[in-house]
């Protein structure tokens, strides 16, 4: 089992879409992990999901709790009905001990947090 900075994977991602992001991360947000391409496939799918509601920039912010890591994206939006959040996400978050909490208001804003239980700090 190998150690994942997810604040190195955020970036990387970021750059790779090249997404108009806004990035407030902390250090150390590391989560023990086998096979990365899950959670990529999750964050892909999250940036995209935002994306089709709103061309604005993404807030992200990556913060070191407690007992948790946690990623909150944020896109303002005018769309007053989203498409369906897939269930399939919080699936794949299942084995690295995380899950999705997206929450939407309508011509607001959509936000997806996503939590990784971990050892308390």
């Amino acid at each position: 089992m190998a150690s994942l900075d997810l604040r190195n994977l955020l970036m990387l991602i970021v750059d790779q879409k090249k997404l108009d992001v806004d990035l407030a991360m902390d250090l150390g947000c590391q989560i023990d992990i086998t096979d990365p391409k899950p959670l990529v496939r999750v964050l892909n799918y999250c940036f995209n999901f935002l994306r089709q509601l709103s061309d604005q920039q993404i807030k992200v912010t990556l913060n070191r709790l407690e007992e948790a890591i946690r990623i909150s994206m944020l896109v303002p939006t005018d769309v007053l009905e989203p498409p369906t959040f897939s269930s399939e996400v919080d699936k794949l978050l299942q084995r690295y001990q995380a899950f999705s909490d997206p929450s939407f208001e309508p011509g607001k804003y959509c936000q997806i947090l996503i939590t990784f239980w971990t050892e308390p700090a």
